[in-house]
């Protein structure tokens, strides 16, 4: 479980991220839950991205969303919601 600030609120995610170190390096699926830190109630409809990247989605209704074909890496992830 993580902390991110997202322009000005705090948010909570739980994030999976696979990682493949082997010779042949293949994309993953970046994946998780964006809470809301204070109420910990979920935030549908927040953006979340790879930051200084295009890579961006929307979570869906019950919080959830999903980065696919991400490279392996370290990667910072950032949150906004309205």
């Amino acid at each position: 479980m993580a902390l991110w600030r997202p322009r000005g609120s705090w948010a909570e995610c739980w994030k999976e991220e696979a990682v493949d170190r082997s010779p042949d390096i293949v994309p993953a699926t970046v994946s998780g839950i964006v809470f809301h830190s204070v109420s910990g109630s979920v935030l549908p409809g927040a953006e979340v991205r790879i930051a200084g990247r295009s890579v961006r989605t929307t979570s869906d209704l019950s919080g959830r969303f999903e980065l696919p074909d991400v490279q392996p890496g370290i990667h910072r992830l950032t949150f906004s919601h309205p």
